[in-house]
C-alpha cells in the first residue's frame, strides 16, 4: 500500500540493464555497514517491498473506476544528472512513473520510462537483474501480466547485488525517490475519491511508508547528500504525523496540506 516501494521498483529496473558484469566510473564507494546496521536496514528494505504490489493495485482500482489517466503527472525524462546519488534517486522517480503508466496499461509511457531506467542501470553500473524473458513481459501490454510480481522479485536480487557491491547508500536515494515521486502522483490523482476507504488507506500506508524510508536514510546519516534529505524530510514530518493520526481518516483539508508540502518537496529536487 505504500508506493515508495515505487522507489524499490525504481531500482528495480535498473538492473535490468545490462546483459554482463560492468562496472561504472565515477560510482560512490559506501563502507560496509555494522551487523547491527545491517540487520536495521534490511528490515526497513522489507517492509517497503510489500508496497509495490499494494501501490499497483491502488492505481488499478482507480483505473476501475474511471478515474482519467493523466500523464502530466509523470516525471519528465531529463536524467542528466552527474552523481550517483541523483542517478539512484531519478532511478526511484522514474520507477514510480513507470508502475503507474503500467497500471494503466499505457504501453508507450511504460516502455519509454523502462527504457530510461536501463540506461541509469548501465550508468550505474549494476548487473543484470532481469533476464530477457522478465524485459519481454515488462515490455508487453498485456494486462493480465503481473508486472508488479516481475518487479518484486527484480528488486530482491537487486538488493543483495547492492548489498555485496556494498553499494548500500544507492539504495537509500533509490527509496526515496521512489516515495517522493509515488506520494506526488498519488495525491495529485486521488483527490476526488478520499470517499473510497480502500483508496484512503492505501494513500494512509503509502504515507506512512515516510519512516522507513527516513530511517533507511538515517543509516547513512554521516553522508552529507543523504544528510540533507533527512533535514527536508525532518520538516515534513509533523505534517506526515498528522496523516498517520487519522488512522485512514483522511479529509480532503489534511490532504490538500500534504499534496502542497510533498509537491513543494518534490519540485525542490528537480
Amino acid at each position: 500500500m505504500k508506493l515508495i516501494f515505487l522507489s524499490l521498483i525504481a531500482f528495480i529496473f535498473m538492473l535490468s540493464s545490462c546483459d554482463s558484469p560492468q562496472v561504472a566510473k565515477g560510482i560512490d564507494f559506501v563502507p560496509a555497514m555494522d551487523d547491527t546496521g545491517n540487520i536495521e536496514f534490511i528490515h526497513e528494505l522489507g517492509a517497503v517491498r510489500k508496497t509495490i504490489e499494494q501501490s499497483a493495485g491502488m492505481y488499478s482500482q482507480l483505473s476501475v473506476k474511471q478515474c482519467p489517466y493523466k500523464p502530466s503527472v509523470l516525471r519528465g525524462r531529463d536524467n542528466d544528472v552527474a552523481t550517483s546519488n541523483m542517478k539512484a534517486m531519478r532511478f526511484g522517480m522514474y520507477g514510480a512513473s513507470f508502475v503507474y503508466a503500467a497500471s494503466y496499461n499505457q504501453p508507450k509511457n511504460a516502455a519509454d520510462y523502462l527504457q530510461v531506467i536501463v540506461k541509469l542501470g548501465e550508468e550505474l553500473g549494476l548487473e543484470n537483474t532481469f533476464d530477457k524473458e522478465q524485459l519481454k513481459l515488462l515490455y508487453q501490454s498485456d494486462p493480465e501480466v503481473d508486472k508488479s510480481m516481475i518487479l518484486t522479485k527484480a528488486y530482491l536480487r537487486a538488493t543483495e547485488q547492492l548489498y555485496d557491491d556494498e553499494r548500500a547508500l544507492l539504495v537509500s536515494f533509490m527509496v526515496f525517490g521512489g516515495w517522493i515521486e509515488g506520494m506526488s502522483m498519488s495525491y495529485d490523482i486521488c483527490g476526488e475519491y478520499l470517499e473510497d476507504e480502500s483508496i484512503r488507506l492505501a494513500l494512509y500506508d503509502q504515507t506512512y511508508s515516510f519512516y522507513n524510508c527516513l530511517r533507511i536514510l538515517k543509516t547513512f546519516e554521516n553522508e552529507a547528500d543523504a544528510r540533507d534529505l533527512i533535514a527536508r524530510m525532518e520538516k515534513l514530518e509533523p505534517l506526515i504525523e498528522d496523516v498517520v493520526k487519522s488512522r485512514g481518516e483522511l479529509d480532503s483539508a489534511l490532504f490538500e496540506r500534504v499534496r502542497i508540502e510533498v509537491s513543494s518537496f518534490r519540485n525542490e529536487i528537480n
